[in-house]
């Protein structure tokens, strides 16, 4: 988040007028439990024994967490922004993110909600250090 932050400064973008920035700490937190599972279109595992199985990821719906808690967001805030790391697996990462999308929307109607994912293989900060040395 702090590259973010970052980029978005050295940019001069209008973007921080206004702009707060809160970290959920982990993606599970932040996306609360699945209703379901998905086929992941590629990655396979040995089963005990040996012979290859698709591997199941949870799906982009929430379950019904009512309890489960969830970032507050004030009533000004109108428009949210979902920051996805493109270091983690793309598939259960993009899953989880709209999850967490369809959660926010629930408990805030109003939200205009985005999802922004860094580069594949890259978070955030790798792209943001990447940046700095080409500026130098």
């Amino acid at each position: 988040m702090l590259s973010v932050f970052c980029a978005l400064r050295a940019a001069d973008s209008p973007l921080l007028e206004g702009a707060e920035f809160r970290a959920a700490v982990s993606l599970g937190n932040l996306a609360g439990k699945a209703l379901g599972r998905v086929k992941h279109p590629t990655l396979k595992r040995p089963d005990k024994n040996g012979v290859e199985r698709a591997v199941f990821v949870p799906d982009n719906e929430p379950a019904g967490d009512g309890d489960f808690a969830i970032i507050p967001v004030p009533a000004a805030v109108h428009e949210l922004v979902l920051l996805g790391d493109g270091d983690s697996e793309p598939l259960f990462t993009r899953l989880a993110l709209e999850r967490a999308g369809k959660r926010f929307s629930r408990a805030y109607p109003w939200l205009t909600i985005g999802l922004h994912m860094a580069a594949p293989g890259f978070d955030f900060n790798d792209m943001w250090r990447a940046r700095q040395k080409e500026v130098a």
